[in-house]
């Protein structure tokens, strides 16, 4: 298939590449960045919010399928530039399925929302995808209102749409501004002996549903090749992380036994990730996970 990307050369964009290219997919870029590397997929720059250059793109290219990742992707960017989050999340959306609509009509999209869309609940169950949304934050109820949106073209206009609901995916190469990313930098510095043996931190009692970005990605691929339109699918792992078990991980993984600090800058309110069942995912594309967390962290110990 002819894959378009958007946002792919983001963190989870750049490991889609690889998948794709890996199964004898062609991927495409669109996006903000230029490709990190000569040996990239093809991008072609431009803005999500540029319906027009979206059009041409997507004209351009003629994808039998697109993965739609662009998007403003923290609740923090959500409480900083909040119109921003809204026009991209929202409107960038639109613009993707708008041009998928009249310019390749066959076209298969999966768009991808997120998790927090059921919200910070812990129900006795785990949630289903057909069960009430309950966003609890700006950034969950642009992502709400785009996975409504892209299901909606997929039941009132037969388009081949459907949606992706993943928690929080970690992997090597990922930012510092995330949590895991910044904790692994932190262990890094340390071990090379550039920083002092103090560990800078938020809210421990938080918990998280940590995937590994290349289980997710593989997700979305054998979304691409095996979903079902008009369906969302969560990915998750099963596994409820806490902030405090990880920094312990991440201490027994390096050897190193920082002084943990809580930095005002980084504290949240402690929030738990919604527990989902991922029943449907596993029903129609045989995806299970291949990571563990501590797989994970030791990679991103390394760098």
């Amino acid at each position: 298939m002819r894959v378009l990307i958007t946002g792919a050369c983001g963190f989870a964009g750049r490991y889609l590449v690889r998948e794709l290219t890996a199964a004898g997919h062609k991927p495409y870029g669109f996006g903000l960045e230029p490709p990190p590397n000569p040996e990239f997929c093809p991008v072609i720059q431009g803005d999500i919010l540029d319906a027009a250059a979206v059009a041409a793109a997507i004209r351009k290219i003629k994808p039998d399928a697109v993965v739609h990742l662009a998007a403003l992707t923290t609740p923090a960017e959500g409480a900083m530039r909040a119109a921003l989050m809204i026009s991209v999340n929202i409107q960038g959306t639109a613009n993707v399925l708008e041009s998928i609509r009249r310019e390749a009509p066959s076209a298969r999209l999966l768009a991808v929302s997120s998790a927090r869309v059921y919200g910070s609940r812990t129900p006795d169950v785990p949630i289903q995808e057909d069960d009430p949304l309950t966003p609890d934050s700006l950034y969950a109820v642009t992502k709400e209102a785009a996975d409504r949106l892209t299901l909606q073209y997929a039941r009132e206009l037969k388009m081949s749409f459907m949606t992706a609901r993943p928690h929080n995916h970690t992997g090597p190469g990922q930012a510092e501004s995330l949590s895991v990313g910044s904790f692994a930098s932190q262990f890094r510095r340390m071990a090379a002996g550039v920083s002092p043996a103090v560990l800078k931190v938020g809210n421990l009692d938080s918990a998280r549903d940590f995937l590994d970005v290349r289980d997710v990605v593989r997700a979305y691929r054998l979304l691409l090749e095996c979903g079902r339109p008009g369906q969302a699918y969560n990915i998750a792992s099963g596994r409820q992380v806490s902030i405090r078990m990880l920094i312990d991980a991440l201490c027994r993984l390096s050897g190193i036994h920082p002084t943990v600090e809580v930095d005002p800058d980084r504290y949240r309110p402690a929030d738990f990730s919604a527990p989902l069942d991922t029943t449907r995912l596993t029903t129609d594309t045989g995806w299970t996970t291949g990571f563990t967390l501590e797989d994970t962290l030791r990679e991103m110990l390394v760098g």
